[in-house]
């Protein structure tokens, strides 16, 4: 009973991923390195996990050098979980902790991509973090570390907001971040990377409205109005018209100006149904993405920095999002700050990143259709249907 139960706490509370884009991976019966490598896969030995290109495909290689196909799964100690610890394991956590990696290997599953536990799936902080990641290490088992830079939305209290991400308040707060996770953790080969979080960036449109409505000076609210005064050449007339406001100048907008964006500029993402017919509500889905492109482009980007200055050889995961969170162009924004594009599901818009490296989720996620060029927008009708989700026919042609 102890072993059935603490098991179905576990998988019901995780997400499983897969490495796409390793065609050709070769037969189980093949040798594997210490890291769980297939040795006949040869690669750069580095000492750390990373990615490479071998024969024109994306491999994320061993510390050792060979080719590694992770199968994982995600935040496998929860709080949810105490009850179970405690009648089962007489609320000895390291006995626990070490007896879920032996029970993911029996599984077959050869990594963690999110780290032992995760903030949002340890929100009363029940789980020991630090004797979890220092156990999984010692199990010799390959683990991601989560560095919380952006919360999970379930874990803002009631009236907390999104941080102002360009504020100095909040790069202090990375920085801390950097020197209590990465720092000492910066030498163990066992650690993949550092992975964000999930659900950090959804309802987009909630963080943009949060951040224009600052005060004015703030650090957010001035450049994304300045985005905006940048997006329409300084014509305040025009951005006028589009928002129905009565500015007298951009000044007069940074000074005590109000606009806010409604959540349709979110959900018509998943759902392209969900956007007004008036060609005005299209420029302002396209300026809202441009808003939240920043955004996240400044966590992203602030964040590779300061985990560079420390650590040179660990991957850096960011955020594990639903794909629709992201047009293409935001995916493409990021891509430089990190080491591998990772959305929680995959969609016909990330055909398009194949120079990348991607990992994709077992989850099963709803597809929706782009939202149309400005150059289609008369054939907007077209694309007021659900579209389906990725076929497992079309998941395994990724992986021949």
């Amino acid at each position: 009973m102890k072993t059935s139960m603490n098991l179905r706490t576990t998988l019901a509370t995780s997400i499983a991923f897969l490495m796409c884009g390793l065609a050709g991976a070769p037969a189980q019966s093949a040798e594997l390195d210490t890291f769980g490598g297939f040795t006949d896969v040869k690669g750069e030995k580095t000492g750390f996990f990373h990615a490479e290109k071998m024969d024109g495909r994306w491999w994320m290689v061993t510390p050792e050098g060979h080719g590694f196909f992770g199968i994982g799964i995600s935040h496998p100690l929860t709080d949810m979980s105490r009850a179970a610890v405690i009648s089962g394991y007489g609320s000895d956590q390291k006995k626990w902790m070490t007896d879920s990696v032996s029970k993911m290997r029996d599984l077959g599953y050869n990594c963690v991509w999110t780290g032992p536990q995760t903030t949002d799936r340890n929100r009363s902080r029940w789980v020991e973090e630090d004797t979890a990641e220092r156990i999984y290490t010692e199990q010799r088992y390959p683990h991601a570390i989560h560095v919380p830079f952006i919360k999970h939305m379930v874990e803002l209290k009631p009236g907390e907001i999104r941080p102002d991400v360009f504020s100095d308040e909040y790069k202090n707060h990375v920085r801390e971040l950097v020197a209590d996770k990465v720092v000492p953790k910066k030498d163990d080969p066992w650690v993949i990377g550092w992975f964000y979080g999930f659900g950090s960036f959804m309802k987009d449109f909630e963080w943009i409205n949060q951040t224009l409505a600052r005060e004015p000076g703030s650090p957010g609210r001035k450049r994304l109005i300045e985005v905006l005064e940048e997006r329409y050449g300084s014509d305040i007339e025009e951005l006028n018209r589009v928002y129905g406001t009565e500015f007298a100048s951009f000044k007069d907008f940074h000074k005590s100006g109000r606009i806010a964006y409604p959540s349709w500029v979110t959900f018509a993402k998943w759902n392209p149904a969900r956007m007004p017919m008036a060609p005005v509500d299209l420029v302002k889905f396209e300026d809202a993405e441009a808003l939240f492109g920043d955004i996240a482009e400044q966590v992203y980007a602030f964040t590779h920095d300061e985990i560079r200055k420390h650590d040179t050889n660990h991957m850096i995961l960011g955020s594990y999002v639903k794909s629709d969170t992201y047009t293409l162009d935001i995916w493409k924004r990021l891509a430089p700050y990190i080491d591998l594009v990772a959305p929680q599901d995959f969609n016909s818009r990330l055909r398009k990143t194949r120079r990348f490296l991607l990992f994709i989720s077992t989850m099963r996620w709803t597809s929706q259709s782009a939202l149309p060029s400005s150059k289609r927008w008369r054939f907007r009708s077209t694309t007021r249907h659900r579209r389906p989700g990725p076929s497992v026919r079309w998941r395994r042609m990724l992986l021949r």
